[in-house]
């Protein structure tokens, strides 16, 4: 009899070895879930700082959000990080009930009631489940998870006799000596490391996020700089268009651009001189303006409309340039326009 008790109080030690690893690891064995509320509470208070154009992008895509992009991949990433590792999460994810939280082990080994570890289940599963089948059922377990001597050391007297009943008990309290921890922990290896990347994903969540926005971000600012450069590179082609298309005038086109300074004083003077009465020697020399004057028909200055001064100027121009008729067309109207729109300026004692 003194060697089965050594033998029970053996199994216990190895009991508590394994009580104490599900006690100090039992967030590996609580319900937990997917979600990262904290990376969520990050986009919507500090990412428009941080990341400003991940958050424009944001407002144009509220319904693939970067938020919602990061937990796809973040998922992604896990998911195949399990393929890697050969490790059937689906298979290990015990859900509860119709909610997004589960539990993380792939059988029924960590029992709870009201929310609390019920050690006699707990042990009695491990024992049943990673046990041979020969021991399946021999052992009970107190709440303390011990071995019950009282529960266990009862026999059917119809097929054994206590002694051989005790035989029966050896190899099953010897296992648990021997192997059950070690089974244990080899049996949740998985678990522990299916919890430590859900854990360290959780506890990390914001600084892989801002890690994502970043990656995000630079990609934004290569697009908007590349975009910038194109714009850029569009209004210098258009620049150089407009020169390339200047220098393609023809002759009498160029002639009016250098001349077109010259006649714009011109006509300023002559609206001048008519209201003055008076010729001018400045901008436009007494010759130029006597020569249009002289052109004008004879009518009072009152009279004189937009097109005779048009058209003494388009004459004038035309006896002293080589510009062709189409030239003289044009300058002719430019200068009609510019007498009509003109607005006389005041002068000073030494300037018109």
């Amino acid at each position: 009899m003194a060697e089965i008790k050594e033998l029970v109080a053996k199994a216990n030690e190895q009991c508590k070895r394994i009580k104490d690893y599900i006690a100090e690891n039992e967030g590996m064995f609580d319900s937990m879930d997917l979600k990262l509320h904290d990376a969520s509470f990050y986009e919507y208070r500090n990412m428009e700082k941080e990341f400003p154009l991940c958050y424009a992008d944001n407002e144009e895509c509220s319904e693939n959000s970067y938020f919602y992009r990061f937990c796809n991949s973040t998922y992604d990433q896990f998911t195949d990080w399990c393929a890697e590792e050969k490790i059937d999460f689906r298979a290990m994810c015990h859900h509860i009930g119709r909610t997004s939280s589960f539990y993380l082990y792939d059988k029924d080994l960590v029992q709870r009631e009201n929310g609390r570890i019920n050690w006699s289940w707990t042990m009695y599963n491990i024992f049943n489940e990673l046990g041979y089948s020969n021991y399946y059922q021999l052992l009970e377990f107190d709440n303390e998870g011990n071995v019950d001597e009282e529960e266990s050391f009862k026999c059917n007297e119809d097929y054994y006799t206590r002694e051989e009943w005790i035989e029966e008990l050896k190899p099953a309290l010897q296992y648990i000596v021997d192997d059950m921890y070690d089974d244990f922990i080899r049996e949740i290896e998985d678990v522990k490391k299916v919890y430590e990347y859900i854990k360290d994903t959780k506890n990390n969540q914001v600084e892989y996020f801002k890690e994502f926005l970043e990656w995000n971000e630079d990609d934004l600012q290569y697009e908007k700089d590349k975009r910038d450069k194109e714009m850029a590179k569009r209004k210098e082609i258009i620049k150089d268009k407009q020169f390339l298309n200047w220098q393609k005038l023809g002759l009498n086109e160029a002639d009016i651009e250098k001349i077109k300074n010259q006649f714009v004083s011109i006509l300023r003077d002559i609206k001048s001189s008519m209201q003055n009465k008076e010729l001018t020697n400045t901008v436009a020399t007494a010759e130029a303006i006597k020569t249009i004057r002289d052109a004008l028909s004879d009518k009072p200055a009152s009279d004189i409309t937009s097109d005779d001064v048009a058209n003494a100027v388009a004459f004038y121009m035309g006896q002293t340039t080589d510009l062709n008729d189409k030239g003289l067309t044009m300058v002719q109207e430019l200068a009609k326009y510019i007498f009509d729109n003109s607005v006389p300026e005041e002068r000073s004692d030494d300037h018109w």
